[in-house]
């Protein structure tokens, strides 16, 4: 990544906070490059002056470039799509297994979702399926952890065997695999004791101590 201007640095208002300014735009710079909104950026940095996104977003399109080619910018709260169709479904539950995979000691039951966390699992989604599915940029990846947060999406066991995240919905009965006829070898398993999963927020300090942000070149 560039390094940061000093005109990035000054549209943020980190007065009031005591935080490495550093670190946290540049996360700001990787939520942006991957389609973050407006309200998913304040809502993770509530100090930001979000009636500036604009000129920060533009002072970020001179320093980074999206790293994946993004049809639309989804909705970062809405989580119809799971069980819209039955790839919405098995791409739902390929980004919960992926985050799984990379955090697999995330307490989903007691921890909160945290910035770096919704970074790593949109970069790592779309680089392992990028010639298998359209990407999905870090809004939709986050409506997924809204409708876990609300216990609309919760887990289930299949008549295969394998648990996987379900919804109301019938045809959601069964896993995706199942449904979708893919061959399960290669994913792992998805195991998660009831889902009570808070609605993220972003720390406000340097207390998180979890794994560094993915950087994007």
């Amino acid at each position: 990544m560039n390094a940061i201007s000093s005109e990035l640095i000054g549209l943020v208002d980190g007065r009031s906070v005591s935080y490495n300014i550093t670190r946290d735009i540049s996360l700001i710079v990787t939520l942006m490059s991957l389609n973050a909104r407006p309200a998913l950026v304040a809502e993770l940095f509530p100090y930001i002056k979000i009636g500036r996104y604009k000129e920060i977003k533009r002072e970020v399109d001179t320093i980074s470039s999206k790293p994946f080619e993004f049809k639309k910018i989804a909705n970062s709260v809405g989580y119809g799509w799971v069980d819209s169709n039955r790839e919405g479904f098995l791409i739902a539950n390929l980004l919960f297994n992926e985050a799984k995979v990379l955090y697999p000691n995330f307490d989903f039951d007691n921890d909160n979702v945290f910035a770096d966390m919704l970074v790593n699992v949109c970069i790592s989604f779309n680089k392992r399926f990028q010639d298998l599915v359209d990407p999905i940029d870090i809004n939709q990846v986050n409506s997924l952890f809204c409708g876990i947060s609300k216990q609309d999406l919760y887990p289930n066991r299949c008549s295969c065997g394998r648990f996987y995240l379900r919804t109301t919905q019938s045809f959601t009965s069964s896993c995706p695999w199942c449904r979708c006829g893919v061959n399960p070898k290669s994913v792992k398993t998805i195991k998660l004791k009831k889902v009570n999963l808070h609605h993220f927020v972003q720390e406000q300090s340097v207390r998180v101590q979890h794994t560094q942000v993915a950087k994007i070149s």
